[in-house]
């Protein structure tokens, strides 16, 4: 049952990244529903084994600490609201309309989600709830698939009911193969929807570059099971830029965290904090009306800040123990030895020492992050085709570099020999980034 709940919780992580860049905060609050769900289950009520009960299972969905007992869990997780937000989010991205008939792709999957979040507001979960979970997401799950790929979500929930079935059975559970039925029927919604997922920004007219990371995540056999794309147009603004890198950065670091439990989501958070503090508060290439300054900004990290004092957003990004936080994550790698991840590794502890400098931080640190930034990917594109992560890096860092020095920061192509320099080692490097890791770029 361990396999069948880690499974649904990678799943809804994956879904939760694709989700986030649509509905901004729906996917990091689903993937801690779904995830304390399983957890009060097995932790609190005895169901399956403990090894769920640990603090590295919370920490795959942003969650620190631990708690052992419900309402504990439910708070650790924030989710003591999670009704009202996750209805506050869906009218915003609605616009206040009524999704309970719609039977389009998206409504689909949040009548879904609606339903998980009336097992967290139920204020006990069942082993029913254990089996309606796992339902709804499957069934979520095949939608995206067929919106990509007519059928293909259709054959692997076909193929994922029969294994997963007797799992809960066993564990006195309500049987998800009695569902087969309603699951194909509902994921046959996503045929031939062609959804543009990753519709998340203005495209700029000036500019020809785009980066599409493709990220396929496959079963066992040859069927695809999900095509993960993020169109990101080459910046024309001081904004643009920022907007690029971060998108970049949420993108990356679901793909990284496969892989090395942690590291992306860690990434993701230093780089917001040292952005919006340079950027909000110090105010280098400040415009009062850019995203940097917006409550909607810390939103996209799923996270709250009470100031702008340096303590309060170190709190507020989880990094008051960064460097402990890295230090554990380098010891879980121990053995493992891999070129791509030790240039991640060694991006992120760099990434780490400006945190620590406090808010003594420089101009030069600003350019210091898109280097660090850029060549995490730039490794990461290096270890699926040799030398894309070179050359994506000699059309993209001249474009950046020139939006920074136009705002009074250094030059990032000084940096660009040392990037080339680092993820030469990445050439070729295999990397089970999901199953199957494609980039391409235009």
């Amino acid at each position: 049952m361990t396999d069948v709940i880690n499974l649904c919780v990678k799943v809804t992580i994956c879904l939760g990244g694709i989700l986030d860049l649509i509905v901004t905060g729906l996917g990091s609050i689903l993937t801690r529903m779904v995830a304390v769900i399983y957890k009060i289950g097995c932790c609190v009520y005895g169901w399956g084994d403990r090894s769920i009960c640990t603090k590295e299972y919370n920490s795959q969905v942003g969650v620190n600490g631990d708690a052992s007992e419900y309402k504990d869990i439910i708070n650790l997780y924030r989710l003591q609201n999670c009704k009202t937000d996750v209805i506050t989010i869906i009218n915003k991205y609605t616009g206040g309309k009524d999704i309970s008939k719609q039977t389009d792709v998206i409504s689909i999957i949040l009548q879904k989600i609606l339903i998980i979040v009336d097992i967290i507001n139920s204020g006990h979960i069942t082993k029913q709830h254990f089996t309606i979970c796992f339902v709804e997401m499957i069934s979520i799950f095949g939608c995206v698939i067929n919106s990509y790929s007519k059928g293909s979500g259709t054959t692997i929930v076909q193929k994922v009911i029969p294994v997963c079935g007797p799992h809960f059975v066993k564990q006195g559970c309500p049987d998800i193969r009695e569902e087969k039925t309603r699951i194909v029927t509902v994921v046959t919604v996503g045929n031939n929807a062609r959804i543009d997922w990753n519709d998340i920004q203005t495209r700029s007219k000036s500019d020809d570059l785009t980066i599409d990371v493709k990220v396929v995540f496959e079963d066992k056999g040859s069927n695809p099971s999900l095509q993960q794309v993020f169109n990101l147009e080459a910046p024309s603004s001081f904004d643009g830029s920022v907007s690029f890198l971060l998108k970049l950065l949420h993108a990356l670091g679901t793909v990284i965290d496969v892989v090395c439990n942690g590291l992306g989501k860690l990434v993701v958070r230093i780089v917001g904090l040292l952005i919006h503090y340079i950027v909000a508060i110090l105010g280098r290439g400040r415009n009062s009306r850019s995203f940097v300054c917006q409550k909607a900004y810390f939103d996209s990290f799923g996270i709250t800040v009470k100031s702008s004092d340096w303590a309060d957003l170190v709190t507020g990004f989880k990094l008051g123990s960064c460097k402990q936080d890295l230090d554990a994550i380098v010891a879980a790698q121990k053995g493992k030895d891999n070129a791509v991840i030790r240039v991640i590794l060694d991006c992120t502890s760099s990434l780490v020492s400006i945190i620590l400098k406090g808010p003594k931080i420089t101009e030069s640190d600003f350019t210091d992050v898109f280097s660090y930034s850029f060549t995490i990917f730039a490794a990461f594109a290096n270890s699926c085709k040799p030398d894309l992560g070179k050359k994506i890096c000699e059309r993209l860092v001249p474009i950046c570099s020139s939006i920074l020095e136009k705002n009074n920061y250094p030059a990032l192509t000084a940096h660009q020999p040392n990037i080339v320099k680092k993820i030469a080692v990445c050439n070729n490097v295999k990397v089970a980034w999901v199953a199957k890791t494609t980039v391409v770029e235009h």
